[in-house]
């Protein structure tokens, strides 16, 4: 694929373009003019910390392996050698680990099914390591999630979040408020999430475990057969995903770019029908704009989508591309960040029509996973939380406060 036609925004830092073009596939023509071309006031260390923010450094230390002859500093090309040579050997051990608990699920009895990492990495990157994975995500069902856990935690895993004990007659509010357990293995530092649903939001893409189910194919992982998200529907999740996060980490379009590439019109066809079928077709639409805006569409791969009649929506694309060029995010919440918090509110709340959706937007922004050890509610007590939350939030931050 041939991505030269691309509308990265003006106001993109140098350092920003020339890393989008240095996270091509190798035999991209974008990739080779890039190599070639080369700013010479090119602030590296800038470039370099923006990498690791968007977690895109695998793609473009074997990119840049490949173009011996590109301009790079040598202490850059060093560093990005010593690191191609560190994430392969960290690749290989989540490759491992991933068949491990795989193995383990199914000698329990436990239909799993593997998503992004790994089914991403296998079936649509040129070279697999290169994409960067920190985590396993597998689904199961939630009735087997008892279960499950306690198979992957003979495997020696340990529960980092949620952070605070969920007793088990207040699991139908960890299941209302949260979409995953998430792991940690001190022995090798792999991750783990272990998720009963696809996104916290159950609303915005509703396809619970028998929908993702049916729609799986096998892949062979190291010589195992796994269950992954067919080609057609592994596309509009991962958009809902990088939806969901407004998009502010590059490898998310990374991945959509060299998916589309690879789809047949049978499958661009189905990735249509299911956004149709499930009401994704303006998220769909937005993720589609957005890639073509940094990666661009060669001829080929526009005339497909435009025969699709998929609305290309332009309606958020400068509040992504906005959040796309943040270099970092802060996970505690500043005073000084309510007019951002604001924005991400009002973006999320417009990307479904649906009450449902919005509900849960309102529940998701104010509502806190550990207020279940404060207040000890069941699920039918959920609007308790929405109302309480805040005020709990705010009691915890005058605490620590007080403290310092």
């Amino acid at each position: 694929m041939s991505g030269q036609n691309t509308n990265m925004p003006a106001d993109w830092p140098a350092e920003l373009k020339l890393l989008v073009h240095f996270t091509r596939e190798r035999n991209d023509a974008a990739l080779a003019t890039a190599m070639s071309d080369i700013p010479v006031d090119m602030d590296w260390s800038t470039f370099m910390a923006l990498a690791n923010h968007h977690r895109v450094e695998s793609i473009l230390a074997d990119n840049i392996s490949t173009f011996p002859e590109a301009n790079i500093p040598a202490d850059v090309r060093e560093h990005y050698t010593a690191m191609l040579r560190k994430k392969s050997m960290g690749a290989m051990t989540i490759t491992r680990a991933a068949i491990e608990m795989i193995k383990a699920l199914g000698e329990d009895d436990i239909r799993c099914v593997l998503l992004k990492g790994h089914s991403v990495s296998s079936r649509f990157y040129q070279v697999p390591h290169t994409r960067e994975s920190i985590d396993v995500d597998i689904l199961v069902d939630w009735k087997n999630i008892t279960r499950s856990r306690a198979a992957v935690e003979k495997l020696g895993f340990q529960q980092y979040f949620p952070d605070v004990p969920v007793p088990l007659n207040r699991h139908d509010m960890l299941r209302t408020l949260a979409c995953d357990i998430a792991y940690i293995r001190p022995s090798d530092g792999v991750q783990l999430d272990l998720h009963w649903r696809l996104n916290r939001n159950s609303h915005l893409l509703e396809w619970d475990f028998d929908v993702v189910l049916g729609l799986t194919e096998t892949m062979l992982l190291a010589n195992e057969k796994v269950k992954v998200i067919k080609p057609a529907a592994q596309i509009n999740y991962m958009i809902c995903h990088g939806a969901r996060h407004a998009w502010f980490r590059l490898k998310w379009l990374a991945d959509i770019y060299r998916i589309l590439e690879v789809l047949t019109p049978a499958q661009l066809a189905e990735m249509e029908k299911l956004s149709s079928q499930y009401g994704t077709r303006s998220i769909l639409g937005t993720g589609l704009q957005l890639v073509q805006e940094v990666y661009g569409f060669p001829p080929a791969l526009q005339a497909k989508i435009k025969g699709l009649n998929i609305p290309l929506n332009p309606v958020h694309i400068p509040y992504l591309t906005q959040k796309v060029a943040q270099s970092s995010y802060h996970k505690n919440f500043r005073i000084r960040d309510i007019g951002d918090v604001l924005k991400s509110f009002r973006y999320l709340f417009g990307l479904r029509k649906d009450k449902a959706y919005k509900k849960f937007v309102i529940v998701d922004l104010l509502v806190n996973i550990r207020d279940v050890k404060t207040l000890g509610l069941s699920r039918k007590w959920l609007w308790v939380y929405v109302i309480l939350s805040p005020f709990l939030r705010i009691a915890n931050m005058s605490m620590k406060a007080l403290k310092r």
